[in-house]
């Protein structure tokens, strides 16, 4: 009888555990691999620095970005946190949209959805 108990008590918590993530449920991001940009996020800084028209207009100045690296390393989501103008928004959100394929987020082998917010400082 405690054998049967204990089983029922067990798969009752199995189906819970499975619900929870099925219904994408934060992730123990512990030993986890964040995502990453070819080269590092010092390249990703370099990439769309080196491609802002007028550099010179912002030197010095900041702004901060938000985005998701998707499980297939594809960025969603991009969007403007802090701007500094609605010129230099719509050319960063270009090439953040145009740059390179990441290397998405994984834990224990199995990649996932993470998200940034990150200063771009000119």
């Amino acid at each position: 009888m405690k054998k049967i108990i204990f089983i029922t008590i067990l798969t009752i918590l199995s189906l819970k555990t499975v619900s929870a993530q099925e219904k994408n449920a934060p992730l123990n991001t512990s030993n986890a691999v964040p995502a990453n940009y070819p080269g590092g996020l010092d390249a990703f800084y370099t990439y769309i620095t080196s491609n802002v028209k007028d550099l010179a207009t912002y030197k010095g100045k900041m702004m901060i970005i938000t985005f998701s690296v998707e499980t297939n390393g594809n960025l969603s989501g991009v969007k403007i946190l802090k701007s500094l103008n609605s010129e230099l928004d719509k050319q960063v959100i270009t090439l953040i949209k145009n740059s390179k394929k990441w290397t998405p987020g994984s834990k224990e082998g199995v990649p996932f959805k993470l998200e940034y917010n990150l200063p771009l400082r000119f």
